[in-house]
């Protein structure tokens, strides 16, 4: 399971420029920056918002695998 602190990590790791960002999956022909929000839901599931085309997503295994892969590679680096 991902931690709603394993994706503000890996946004970090985002704004800094060494990691790709959380794409919404539903903007794959779209020009705009769509901008997405981590939320967790009651059952302490993260899940995302598209606030540009108001979707909700929750990460599938591919990117929750990158999102872990990625944290063990830079959490004693920041």
């Amino acid at each position: 399971m991902l931690t709603i602190q394993e994706v503000h990590f890996y946004t970090i790791l985002s704004d800094m420029g060494k990691v790709n960002p959380i794409n919404c999956p539903f903007n794959e022909d779209s020009i705009m920056d769509h901008i997405i929000i981590s939320k967790v839901n009651e059952l302490d599931e993260v899940y995302f918002n598209c606030i540009t085309c108001k979707s909700r997503f929750t990460p599938g295994t591919n990117v929750i695998k990158i999102i872990k892969d990625t944290i063990d590679k830079y959490k004693n680096q920041v």
